[in-house]
């Protein structure tokens, strides 16, 4: 067995693809992520519309209830494949946009410009998990 440290065994990516592990780990860990960012919206709603505000975003009320719906309907479609494409591009869509308004780096400098790039990138590249489950899933 060949072991490169830029390519995992055989026997690991054989397992993981065939039995379906692979994609099943990368479903989860994207659902626990929205399932835990709705619950937290629902809790600290108080908070979470004072940021919509903030921003100046209309209807903040309506704007974080749909977000927490959009969330909780994300996880549940990752879960259960269920309505995946109904779900899925518009969560896509919302992590998008989000991750435009709430890290607007190229608005700032220095080592805030550098974290809200950081945070700006990281969800692109949930989006582009989430984008990989559809496509997959969809197949």
């Amino acid at each position: 067995m060949n072991f490169s440290l830029l390519q995992l065994p055989a026997t690991v990516t054989e397992f993981l693809g065939s039995s379906g592990w692979g994609i099943w780990l990368a479903r989860i860990l994207l659902a626990l992520m929205f399932a835990e960012s709705a619950i937290d919206k629902l809790l600290h709603r108080d908070k979470y519309r004072g940021e919509i505000v903030a921003r100046g975003i209309p209807m903040a009320t309506l704007c974080l209830s749909a977000a927490a719906l959009l969330e909780t309907a994300g996880a549940a479609s990752l879960l259960t494949t269920w309505a995946m494409a109904w779900t899925l591009l518009p969560l896509i869509a919302y992590v998008v946009g989000v991750s435009c308004i709430y890290f607007d780096f190229w608005r700032h400098e220095g080592e805030e410009a550098s974290m809200l790039r950081k945070e700006f990138l990281r969800n692109l590249a949930v989006a582009g998990g989430l984008l990989a489950c559809l496509m997959v899933l969809s197949t």
